[in-house]
């Protein structure tokens, strides 16, 4: 198994632009990219990382793909690590500080996307050919349609739902 230094996995930016530069990575030799996150989750809550909880799918794919085993939550809330992942920017950077109150939208201004002004890593993968999709809970910004290069959309109609149960699911 990988294991990424921490200069390399909060700096995935860099990973990308050497990805895009290697010929042989953007044919048919490229790696699939597949970025698992789940809210309230501790580092030794799944089996790849010794926890307790029996997780054999995700502890198969890990053992087959690289693993960040030094990385770091930058919040300690949903919106503003979300935000991390996607720009590879601290909180102080991108500007989004707690989780965002998406139950009342009518507040806030059409279409907006709290990384609008900011390049993704779902932007830089959709440039370089790759098929895009964000599945599950997005929170950062109006969930009406694909935004910030993802090209295939299912998520909630909020981000922090009481039940999951009945829920409004968006999908492209």
């Amino acid at each position: 198994m990988k294991h990424l230094p921490k200069t390399i996995a909060c700096r995935w930016k860099a990973f990308i632009f050497w990805l895009a530069l290697a010929p042989g990575l953007l044919a048919k030799d490229r790696p699939n990219i597949v970025l698992i996150m789940g809210d309230d989750m501790g580092y030794s809550d799944i089996g790849c990382y010794g926890g307790e909880i029996h997780t054999p799918h995700l502890d198969a794919l890990a053992s087959r793909g690289t693993r960040f085993s030094e990385a770091f939550c930058p919040n300690a809330m949903c919106s503003p690590c979300r935000a991390s992942v996607l720009t590879g920017l601290m909180p102080s950077q991108h500007g989004v500080h707690t989780w965002l109150d998406d139950s009342v939208p009518t507040g806030w201004p059409a279409e907006w996307n709290a990384l609008d002004e900011f390049t993704t890593l779902p932007e830089l993968l959709a440039s370089n050919d790759y098929d895009t999709a964000l599945i599950g809970k997005y929170h950062l910004g109006m969930a009406d349609r694909p935004q910030n290069g993802f090209r295939y959309w299912a998520t909630t109609q909020i981000g922090h739902v009481q039940s999951f149960y009945n829920n409004r699911m968006i999908t492209n």
